[in-house]
């Protein structure tokens, strides 16, 4: 998972917003220990409340995102459009 963060313009020392499940679906838990290898700094906040992650994103300059492609375009046009 580093690599691909990295592939996708992750840097050490990036905020990474996490939105993957960290249940029993391995996408969470990959993604998360994958960017702190990379160096960077994780915010798990898993899926849902999407309001409080839209405001998450704002308030702590998120620089990159990891999730659902649908959750996360949601996500970036909400923040676009307050």
């Amino acid at each position: 998972m580093a690599r691909s963060i990295r592939a996708g313009g992750g840097r050490p020392g990036m905020k990474l917003h996490n939105a993957y499940g960290y249940g029993l679906f391995t996408g969470g838990l990959g993604a998360h220990y994958g960017a702190e290898r990379l160096g960077c700094t994780v915010i798990p906040v898993s899926g849902g409340m999407t309001e409080r992650q839209v405001q998450l994103i704002h308030d702590e300059a998120i620089e990159r995102s990891a999730g659902k492609a649908r959750r996360i375009i949601d996500h970036r046009s909400r923040d676009r459009f307050r």
